[in-house]
C-alpha cells in the first residue's frame, strides 16, 4: 500500500525540497535516487522516502523513455476522468425545464436573473425528469449558463421597537394559551 506521510529519516531540508517539486519532478528525483542505490534502490527508496514503488518504477520508465508531456504540463494529455457534460447534451436542455418555472430577475437590467431553486432541489426535479445527474454537475450547468450565486441584501436596518422582548413574550405567551387549550369548534 502506498502511503503519502513522509517518513522520519528525511531530513527537514529534503522534506522542503520535495515539497518544491511537482508530481513528475518527484518521480524523476526518486527514480535517480533509486538508481544510484543500484539493486533493491525502488525498494529503499520507496521505504525511506514513503512513496509508492509504482510510482518511483514509473518515473525510471519515463527516464529511459524520455517520455515528458508537452512543455508547461505536469501529465500526459488525455489522463484523468472524461467530462460527462458533453457526453449528455441532454441534460442542458432539461436543466432549462426545471428551472424556467424558478427564474427571476430585475426589470431595471435584464443581465440579472437568479434561480430560487437550490442546487438540491434542481438535481431532484431533473432526476423525476429521468437524469441521473449529481450536484457537482448542476453548478456545472449553473455556471455554463451564466447563473452566479445571488442573496437579497438589505440596504436599510429595521428601526429599533422599543419593548422588543415583550413583543416576543407575548407572541410566546399567546402561542402557549393556544397549544394547552382545547380546540372549540364553534369557531
Amino acid at each position: 500500500m502506498c502511503k503519502n506521510t513522509p517518513p522520519e529519516s528525511l531530513s527537514p531540508a529534503g522534506a522542503a525540497f520535495m515539497s518544491e517539486l511537482n508530481e513528475r519532478q518527484q518521480r524523476h528525483y526518486l527514480a535517480e535516487c533509486a538508481a544510484s542505490i543500484g539493486w533493491h534502490g525502488v525498494s529503499e527508496v520507496s521505504k525511506k522516502m514513503g512513496h509508492c514503488k509504482n510510482t518511483i518504477r514509473r518515473g525510471i520508465k519515463e527516464l529511459r523513455d524520455n517520455d515528458s508531456p508537452r512543455e508547461g504540463r505536469v501529465r500526459r494529455p488525455g489522463g484523468g476522468r472524461k467530462a460527462q457534460l458533453p457526453q449528455h447534451p441532454e441534460w442542458i436542455e432539461t436543466f432549462r425545464l426545471v428551472i424556467e418555472p424558478h427564474i427571476a430577475g430585475l426589470p431595471q437590467d435584464e443581465n440579472v436573473f437568479w434561480v430560487s431553486l437550490t442546487v438540491p432541489q434542481i438535481k431532484l426535479g431533473m432526476a423525476s425528469a429521468g437524469c441521473d445527474i449529481s450536484e457537482y454537475h448542476v453548478r456545472q450547468i449553473l455556471k455554463i449558463l451564466g447563473f452566479r450565486d445571488r442573496k437579497f441584501l438589505k440596504d436599510l436596518p429595521m428601526r429599533d421597537a422599543e419593548e422588543r422582548d415583550a413583543q416576543f413574550l407575548h407572541i410566546a405567551d399567546v402561542r402557549e394559551v393556544r397549544r394547552t387549550r382545547p380546540p372549540n369548534p364553534q369557531h
